[in-house]
């Protein structure tokens, strides 16, 4: 989730404070226009890969490894929005009958479990280390409760109280677990 938004924003102002970054995404087009638009020469890398299975995280890790020899900071940023069901979702909310099977399982597999899958895969360098930062990217307790928008705001509401879990489980080893709330539709 590093070619556009939030994402992208977040790994442009790690490139200015001077952070080396890999950026993800499903397309190597938008990675390379991502690239071509940041214009930080060697300081910021993109690997295509989609954050829904756990064989794609790990070869996201992988990467980034090879790439810079280790991972400091992970931003879980990777999500599907409710425009991934319908267009005009925020002035027509979107009933349950509209939700395939196949749809709730998309969201729960990309904001879900692609977090816990790169969480779980950068954790033992992290732990070694005893150092190591990870920000998961949520959203507003408005949304995790609002009716008609599922699946988005209970599968963030899980997100948020895996991150909880995982910042206790991992204080001891000096990584630190946050999550960061946009707030509304953010640009």
């Amino acid at each position: 989730g590093g070619t556009r938004g939030i994402g992208r924003a977040i790994a442009e102002a790690f490139v200015r404070e001077g952070a080396s970054v890999v950026i993800n995404g499903r397309s190597p087009e938008k990675g390379a226009q991502a690239l071509r638009e940041m214009n930080a020469g060697d300081k910021v890398h993109f690997l295509a890969g989609d954050v829904k299975s756990r064989e794609g995280c790990e070869a996201l890790v992988k990467g980034t490894i090879e790439r810079y020899g280790r991972i400091d900071i992970l931003v879980n940023n990777g999500a599907l929005g409710m425009g991934a069901i319908r267009a005009d979702h925020m002035t027509n909310l979107v009933g349950i009958e509209e939700i395939s099977p196949e749809t709730w399982n998309r969201f729960v597999s990309i904001n879900f479990s692609g977090g816990w899958y790169l969480t779980r895969a950068v954790v033992p360098g992290m732990k070694a280390r005893r150092s190591g930062r990870i920000i998961n990217v949520t959203t507003s307790f408005f949304t995790m409760l609002r009716g008609k928008f599922h699946p988005y705001g209970p599968v963030k509401a899980g997100f948020e109280a895996m991150s909880a879990g995982h910042a206790q489980e991992f204080q001891p080893y000096g990584i630190t677990v946050n999550v960061v709330v946009p707030g509304g539709p953010a640009d």
